[in-house]
C-alpha cells in the first residue's frame, strides 16, 4: 500500500490525482461516502485549490482502480433525497484498507484540511458559548 501511495504522490496525470483525492476524502469522511458527493467533497478537501478536473468519468475509473486494487468496495444503494424527497439510486463507496488512513496521517492536504474544520467548530463553539 505504502509503494502504492508513492507512486501516486509521484505522478502529475489526473488519474492519479483523482485517485489520491478520493483517498483523501474516504479518510477525512471516516471512510465512507456516497458517489454522488465525491465531486463536492473533493473540492471541500482541496479547499477549490485543485490542478485538474475531477470529471465523472474520471472518477468512476478512479474509483474502479481502487476496488480492482481491493483497497474499497462498491455497493450500489438506494438512499434519501434531502431536495426531492424521495429515493436516488446512488454507490455507497467504502474504504476496506484501513492501512491508508495510517499512512495518509502525514497528507498536508488533509491535515490543512482538518485545521480548517478544527478551526470552525472552534469559532462555532466560542460564540455559542460566550
Amino acid at each position: 500500500m505504502e509503494e502504492f501511495l508513492e507512486k501516486l504522490y509521484a505522478s502529475d496525470d489526473d488519474l492519479s490525482k483523482t485517485v489520491l483525492d478520493i483517498l483523501r476524502v474516504l479518510v477525512a469522511f471516516n471512510g465512507v461516502i456516497w458517489r454522488s458527493e465525491i465531486e463536492r467533497s473533493i473540492m471541500k478537501v482541496r479547499r477549490g485549490y485543485i490542478d485538474y478536473v475531477p470529471t465523472p468519468d474520471i472518477i468512476d475509473e478512479a474509483l474502479k482502480e481502487l476496488e480492482r486494487r481491493g483497497i474499497i468496495s462498491l455497493e450500489k444503494r438506494k438512499r434519501g433525497d434531502m431536495l426531492g424527497g424521495g429515493v436516488v439510486d446512488d454507490v455507497y463507496v467504502k474504504l476496506e484498507e484501513k492501512e491508508v488512513i495510517r499512512l495518509l496521517l502525514r497528507d498536508e492536504v488533509l491535515r490543512e484540511y482538518r485545521q480548517l474544520v478544527y478551526e470552525e467548530i472552534k469559532k462555532s463553539l466560542e460564540r455559542d458559548f460566550s
